[in-house]
């Protein structure tokens, strides 16, 4: 399982195009399926995962352009790069390589 939040800082350049920072702090919980291995109590294999609960931080800079826009919808592409993804565990990591490319549905009611 996978939760966490965030909070980003937009600023609008230009006829949709768009800059963005975010935050976001994610929390891992769940079965630990990189470190699981099969151990043999009684000769029958089986697999045990230890429990994982793991915070990772992200800071995520990057551009994107709005590719539908009226007055209450918007769908914004984005291309991000995390600056913390060589710091954090790279095991755990939602961004291994560091770029992140987003997709989004805005409807403003």
């Amino acid at each position: 399982n996978t939760y966490g939040g965030g909070v980003f800082l937009q600023y609008n350049i230009w006829k949709g195009l768009f800059a963005r920072t975010k935050f976001e702090l994610l929390h891992l919980s769940g079965d630990d399926i990189i470190q699981g291995a099969p151990y043999s109590p009684n000769g029958s294999y089986n697999l045990e995962f230890p429990k994982l609960n793991k915070t990772l931080p992200a800071i995520l800079v990057g551009a994107g352009y709005n590719l539908l826009r009226s007055k209450n919808f918007f769908m914004p592409v984005l291309i991000s790069y995390d600056l913390l993804h060589s710091v954090v565990d790279k095991q755990y990591t939602l961004y291994p390589h560091g770029v992140v490319v987003q997709l989004g549905f805005i409807n403003i009611f």
